[in-house]
């Protein structure tokens, strides 16, 4: 795959600055790679990867370049400071990998990799970054449901007025009825949406296009978002995708809700 420069701006440093479009690279494996060692031909010092992965399981990366350097100290932190407990069964992956905390955290002291609360982490002395997990979610039906258009992406709250004006209130014997009525409401929306309703907002045009997803996302499937920047010393060999497994504790986490110690 050749570039025109020509077409490109170019730098003080001699590099040169552009746009091009996407490129898909598809294939079968038996394992889930991606094949980083051609990208190191054409990187001097770092290049940084975004990953969406969908699999049967929440998926992570080998060795020294888990996420779970800063997945595990950020719960940590939170843990404290989340009304309520963790969200997304992080508290149960902390007790899950309690044995295994103490070695890693060690081992992340070693390798000069330190989790700061609410900020991205630095590099070590060699220039690598711990990898970190942004995005982490089991799809359920709903889910699903939004991208073919059979699910709303935003719920409507119930007013528990509906129906119901300033007169009718200043009726007594109407005003006591309407209340029964009310607390009513109240309590059924309460039974049938313990958590709330989810309200959420983003641009019309970006919920529409969430069809082209349709066939692609599957009901209970896991989608695991991670970000990645390479050094161009990580990048010798191609990268193998794990489940996120440790000494046979499975992490189901999920990571949807912004934590009190999460990185912008």
């Amino acid at each position: 795959m050749k570039i025109d420069t020509m077409q490109m701006k170019r730098n003080k440093d001699g590099t040169f600055a552009g746009e091009v479009t996407p490129t898909r690279f598809q294939f079968t494996s038996e394992k889930l790679v991606y094949p980083l060692k051609i990208t190191q031909i054409s990187v001097r010092e770092k290049t940084e990867a975004l990953f969406y992965v969908q699999a049967p399981f929440k998926v992570d990366l080998p060795g020294d370049m888990t996420y779970q350097y800063t997945w595990v100290p950020m719960l940590q932190a939170a843990s404290g400071c989340t009304p309520g407990g963790l969200p997304g069964k992080g508290g149960d992956w902390l007790e899950a990998f309690k044995a295994q905390t103490p070695p890693l955290l060690a081992r992340a002291q070693q390798l000069d990799f330190r989790f700061v609360s609410g900020q991205r982490p630095p590099p070590n002395k060699q220039g690598h970054i711990p990898t970190t997990m942004e995005w982490a979610r089991k799809l359920s039906k709903d889910d699903v449901g939004i991208v073919t258009g059979k699910s709303p992406y935003c719920e409507k709250v119930l007013n528990p007025d509906e129906g119901f004006t300033l007169a009718d209130a200043k009726d007594k014997e109407r005003a006591k009825a309407i209340a029964k009525i009310i607390r009513a409401r109240l309590a059924k929306a309460q039974q049938d949406r313990p958590f709330g309703y989810l309200v959420r907002e983003a641009p019309a045009d970006d919920v529409k296009n969430l069809h082209q997803l349709a066939g692609h996302l599957q009901e209970n499937w896991f989608i695991t978002k991670f970000r990645k920047l390479f050094a161009r010393d990580e990048m010798n060999d191609d990268l193998f995708i794990v489940p996120a497994r440790y000494n046979g504790a499975e992490d189901k986490s999920e990571y949807e809700e912004i934590l009190p110690t999460s990185p912008p």
